[in-house]
């Protein structure tokens, strides 16, 4: 669903208010989306990119994050390296493990996360692409677009503009309305994220998804 039509939404449940603009809540939307959704514990499977290209130059033993980064799943692994065609899994460790690792140069081993970036052991000795899987932000909201908030997650977007702005000119039973419409968004996506990893397991294991793309 397109921001515009959730905003209809918003605007005739809160009694049809004429003075909340588009671009208001299109500003809203977007800090609900950094603040409250992509900094939250769960993150939800849509956000989830897997196989990003991230390049280490020859010598280079730190490297910034891709951009829109949020975090690894810890559930996965979150970088390979690929030789002919075959993927090999960095280990991740802490910070103090790979700074003072004697690794010898060659193909990165291990890593750690830092506040920006990442941290390797061993330093390419060429130019190496590694495979990055972790989540990333969506793309800012739009009027007229659809991003992946927007695509998987309408319900949960319209009930936290409504708590909000209920919340800014205290309309009590609004508010509390909201909060129980946000609720329900959240563990129906939930149950959908579980749904799916159930389902990438099955394929790994050769079960009855085996082969199949969601």
């Amino acid at each position: 669903m397109i921001y515009e039509r959730m905003f209809k939404i918003v605007k005739r449940r809160l009694g049809g208010m004429s003075d909340i603009t588009d671009d208001y809540l299109l500003d809203e939307a977007a800090l609900i989306q950094e603040l409250t959704f992509e900094q939250n514990a769960f993150l939800p499977w849509f956000l989830m990119k897997r196989d990003q290209d991230l390049v280490v130059g020859a010598g280079v033993r730190t490297k910034d994050f891709l951009a829109g980064f949020l975090r690894e799943d810890d559930e996965e692994p979150g970088m390979y390296s690929v030789s002919d065609g075959t993927y090999s899994k960095l280990r991740r460790r802490n910070y103090d493990q790979v700074r003072t690792s004697e690794r010898e140069a060659g193909t990165p081993v291990i890593y750690a996360l830092m506040r920006d970036g990442y941290i390797f052991a061993g330093v390419p000795e060429v130019s190496t692409t590694l495979k990055v899987s972790a989540y990333f932000a969506d793309t800012v909201p739009v009027l007229s677009v659809e991003n992946l908030w927007a695509k998987h997650a309408a319900d949960l977007i319209v009930a936290e503009l409504i708590k909000k702005i209920a919340s800014i000119r205290q309309m009590e039973h609004k508010m509390q309305s909201a909060e129980a419409d946000v609720s329900m968004a959240w563990s129906r996506i939930q149950a959908a994220h579980i749904v799916r990893q159930e389902a990438g397991r099955e394929a790994v294991m050769g079960g009855p998804d085996a082969g199949s793309a969601d």
